[in-house]
């Protein structure tokens, strides 16, 4: 006894159920794609930084040695040119300059505030993404743990028939000991129960395959979990029109294409920067140091900039801004166009799933009805074995399509969820 407890003890330790909104919560966590793309996220906000960073230039440190064949000035030669200064004169043939760098730009065209504003669409468009990849995931965990309970419905039909035929397979031997009935009986009846045991051995492989899949998807390494009912849901009658008016202008999706219709936008915008001219500052202090001289030096500068041609390079990178512009705008049709065939799709799939489940209550419940007449007659000899095992495997067909058509609509409304972009 005390081993039995232990055992069962042990079973309760390493195995747990798992609903199908912690699977969810927990895919949504854990899940490497939706972690790649929090970090792209990050990397996209530095990306801005980095952008912004160039509006205010650098400042470099650097030195020059140099050893020349002949010594060369130490300082350059400034005026005034009278023979105190040139007898003063300092050469050396090996020379190092040691010194300090600033430069900035004071106009571009306006093309670095373009690329920050640029950057900054990119880090939300990278933050939709993340939400457009939970939504996904979510639908695809909803999905599998569906089928998962789907196949086990199965499983269970399945059991309860071998278990019926295991019955049977016994007062049959019964019976036939008895000399009432023939040992063709027990045969077929062997053969049925042959047939459920390999259906039994494909459901479980299909589950434990489907697990697999839900484990991958969750990111984690315990294999020993088991799914729990779901409540099944409704969602009343609801129309294209009204969803599309309620949902639309908040989809992920549509501002995913919004904000790449900005980008382009600004991108083009951007392009026009090459037509304007560019200003620059530069500073520079150094010291001179060779022979035993140290000359301080130390310059500012201004420099102006301007392309006058440059083979078409401005023009048709203007004009590939232009069309990635209109591609957007395309876009952004072609997603309102998309968004309206899967809800109507979505729809369909519940009504569709709402007409199976009329359908395969009624076929169940005849079903059942068939089986026990065919039983009756069979137990009274006025029906063939045949017929019963028959009605038998139809009743428990009957009933595994019941519990799909059941779980084929959750997964319906769990896609309208994932259209609507509220499932996560």
């Amino acid at each position: 006894m005390k081993k039995i407890i232990l055992g069962l003890c042990l079973t309760a330790s390493f195995s747990y159920g798992l609903t199908i909104e912690d699977a969810v919560k927990t895919a949504i966590e854990n899940n490497p794609v939706i972690k790649q793309q929090i970090i792209q996220q990050e990397i996209s906000h530095h990306k801005t930084k980095e952008i912004n960073a160039n509006r205010f230039g650098k400042i470099d440190a650097f030195v020059n040695y140099t050893h020349y064949n002949i010594p060369r000035l130490v300082a350059p030669i400034s005026p005034p040119l009278n023979p105190p200064a040139i007898a003063g004169i300092v050469g050396a043939e090996n020379i190092t300059i040691p010194g300090i760098r600033y430069d900035v730009p004071l106009f571009t065209g306006f093309k670095i505030e373009k690329g920050v504003e640029i950057s900054k669409l990119g880090e939300k468009l990278s933050e939709v993404a993340v939400n457009l990849t939970k939504n996904q995931i979510a639908f695809n965990v909803r999905s599998i743990y569906l089928k998962i309970l789907t196949l086990k419905k199965q499983l269970e039909a399945m059991e309860h028939y071998k278990k019926a035929l295991d019955q049977l397979y016994d007062n049959i031997s019964m019976f036939y000991e008895l000399g009432k009935k023939p040992e063709v009986d027990l045969l077929k009846v062997e053969y049925a129960k042959k047939t459920v045991e390999s259906n039994i051995e494909a459901i479980n492989n299909a589950i434990d395959s489907l697990k697999e899949t839900l484990r991958t998807l969750m990111n984690i390494e315990d294999k020993d979990f088991k799914v729990e009912p779901i409540y099944f849901r409704d969602i009343g009658n609801v129309s294209k029109e009204e969803l599309m008016k309620v949902y639309f202008p908040k989809l992920y999706s549509v501002k995913k294409v919004e904000i790449q219709k900005l980008i382009s936008q600004k991108k083009l915008e951007q392009s026009k920067s090459d037509y304007y001219p560019n200003l620059f500052f530069s500073s520079q202090y150094q010291r001179n140091i060779g022979n035993g001289e140290n000359k301080e030096l130390w310059q500012v500068s201004l420099i102006a900039k301007y392309t006058i041609f440059d083979f078409g390079n401005r023009y048709n990178r203007k004009i590939e801004s232009q069309l990635n512009f209109k591609k957007t705008l395309l876009e952004e049709q072609k997603v309102k166009l998309d968004i309206e065939r899967k809800l109507t799709d979505a729809l369909n799939q519940i009504k569709t799933a709402d007409f199976k489940i009329k359908a395969t209550k009624k076929q169940l419940d005849y079903a059942t009805e068939v089986e026990k007449v065919e039983k009756l007659k069979y137990e009274e000899g006025v029906s063939s074995l045949y017929d019963y095992l028959y009605a038998q495997s139809q009743k428990y067909i009957a009933e595994s399509k019941y519990y799909e058509a059941l779980y084929e609509k959750q997964r319906a409304i769990y896609y309208l969820d994932y259209v609507l972009e509220k499932g996560f």
